[in-house]
């Protein structure tokens, strides 16, 4: 294809693209109030598609019910949370640990309206799961890298710091003025590093299986 029929082809699709991202922006701001009030079990597609403004048509346009929007959007958001920590691969994580976190609150916080409920009793869980796999991932990254043998790690440490994470950020989000994605990136990182430096302090390796 000729330089000058790609672009024209650009042009033609840019609008297309254009509407597709405005009707799912609508369909997405739409399913966050109403997993502000209800499970996503008990949400239908047409009081989805009428508090959106768009038909029933276009809605199965773009997904097959409300389960699998839920779970293309989800999808979408892990990706960019993985994509913002991997964003320097040069650097060792533990080096530059805190401003990764600093960068994934930030994406937190500018999306911080869809994560509230995705983060919520009302999403189906799923959510969650992958983002206590991410920060699960992220510690034993740097424990490796920062610690090798010389700390030992199990699951107990990844739970604490896992659920404190989430549990930080859960309560983060719901606030009325958030407070910076640098403080709260600071307060993880130091949670976090001091809970693996100290979880075994003065404990008998020997005596975890007895």
């Amino acid at each position: 294809m000729r330089e000058d029929e790609r672009l024209e082809k650009v042009k033609r699709e840019r609008p297309v693209d254009r509407r597709i991202q405005k009707t799912k922006s609508l369909l997405r701001v739409a399913l966050a109030n109403a997993m502000r009030e209800k499970s996503i079990r008990e949400i239908t597609v047409k009081e989805l598609v009428e508090s959106a403004g768009i038909n029933r048509s276009t809605f199965y346009l773009h997904y097959a019910d409300i389960y699998q929007m839920l779970r293309k959007i989800e999808e979408e958001i892990i990706d960019s949370i993985v994509e913002v920590i991997e964003a320097d691969k040069e650097t060792p994580l533990y080096i530059n640990c805190l401003p990764v976190m600093e960068a994934v609150c930030d994406f937190f916080i500018d999306n911080k309206y869809i994560i509230q409920v995705l983060l919520s009793s009302n999403s189906n869980g799923t959510f969650v799961y992958e983002v206590e796999k991410i920060i699960e991932k992220g510690i034993d990254t740097v424990v490796k890298e920062k610690y090798s043998n010389k700390v030992f790690n199990d699951n107990y440490v990844y739970s604490f710091c896992v659920s404190g994470c989430v549990g930080l950020i859960v309560d983060w989000l719901k606030e009325e003025r958030p407070k910076s994605s640098a403080y709260i990136a600071k307060i993880i990182y130091n949670m976090i590093s001091h809970s693996i430096k100290s979880a075994y302090s003065g404990v008998d390796i020997s005596e975890l299986y007895a």
